[in-house]
């Protein structure tokens, strides 16, 4: 349930059209990168974070790479040829080489993506949340603690300066929804919002691994994805 996502500012240029986001989505080769980013060690995720969540909407189509229509979005954008400066620093294991194939798979779309490598306390300095791409990492949540985490305009970490207007409206409606399933309903309509519109790219979970000894008993499984 770890990610280490793209993000993309849905307030700065050129990613405040939607058709550009979407494009950028398309241009990721999934199981490529779980191989070479991971060495396997990890699953194609679907733009989506909180996998464990009940309400995660697993009936989403599953993103692939489709360097055609990526092409399509971004001429009707006007950005064909487009060329994004990606600000890319060793935040966790493998972001780099993330950024790395990122750069080569957009190739194939035509877009040139400008690696500007900088180290963890730059990228975390005073410009952090005010980058117009960069890339990030999280730990496993559920999804409404995450939301307040990173997804709203009142969030601490609002990497994508995403949230406001009907999606905000659709969260305080889950927030105080007692029946679990209109909570369910209200929420998959929020997450469908945020899979065709916002700011995140996450092409991958990678797996998080955890040890206990032997010698004691009654280890489960934990629901929430966390180990232990």
């Amino acid at each position: 349930g770890q990610w280490q996502p793209f993000t993309m500012r849905i307030d700065q240029a050129p990613f405040n059209d939607v058709r550009v986001r979407q494009a950028m989505r398309l241009i990721v080769n999934r199981p490529q990168m779980v191989e070479q980013v991971l060495s396997g060690q990890g699953r194609p995720a679907n733009d989506m974070y909180s996998p464990f969540d009940p309400a995660y909407d697993s009936s989403l189509p599953q993103r692939a790479q489709d360097i055609e229509q990526a092409k399509s979005l971004l001429k009707q954008a006007g950005h064909a040829g487009l060329s994004v400066q990606l600000v890319a620093a060793p935040v966790f294991q493998g972001v780099v080489q993330a950024a790395q194939v990122f750069a080569q798979q957009a190739t194939a779309a035509g877009v040139k993506v400008n690696l500007r490598k900088i180290d963890t306390g730059t990228f975390y300095g005073p410009n952090y949340l005010k980058w117009t791409f960069a890339q990030d990492f999280w730990a496993t949540r559920e999804y409404l603690p995450q939301v307040a985490q990173g997804s709203l305009p009142s969030s601490p970490f609002n990497e994508c300066h995403w949230g406001a207007g009907k999606f905000e409206s659709l969260i305080n409606q889950a927030r105080a929804e007692l029946d679990t399933t209109k909570r369910k309903e209200i929420l998959q309509e929020a997450e469908k919002m945020e899979y065709d519109q916002g700011g995140y790219i996450i092409p991958y979970f990678s797996n998080q691994i955890d040890a206990y000894s032997a010698k004691l008993g009654g280890f489960v499984e934990a629901k929430s994805g966390f180990p232990l």
